[in-house]
């Protein structure tokens, strides 16, 4: 590990790492002033189904209306209502 260190051939990039880690930091700086648990709970989540359409490759606008769409309709099967099983 000291050589690879010292040899300077071996460059370390974590660009990509830190593009995934930022919005989850953005955020939890920000929810210090949200004032309410609700409201850090509420932000959260949403937050949750943005990052995960975007790791999808899914629109979160077109996942969420889907979404809606089908919890009116009725279904319960959560499991087959996440953005990769249902904007295929």
């Amino acid at each position: 590990m000291i050589s690879i260190a010292h040899s300077h051939t071996f460059v370390l990039n974590l660009t990509p790492k830190e593009r995934v880690i930022r919005p989850i930091t953005v955020q939890r700086k920000n929810s210090l002033f949200f004032g309410r648990l609700k409201g850090i709970q509420s932000s959260a989540i949403y937050n949750t189904f943005i990052e995960t359409c975007e790791q999808a490759g899914v629109s979160f606008r077109d996942y969420f209306c889907k979404l809606l769409r089908e919890l009116k309709k009725g279904r319960t099967d959560y499991e087959n209502l996440l953005p990769m099983t249902i904007c295929k």
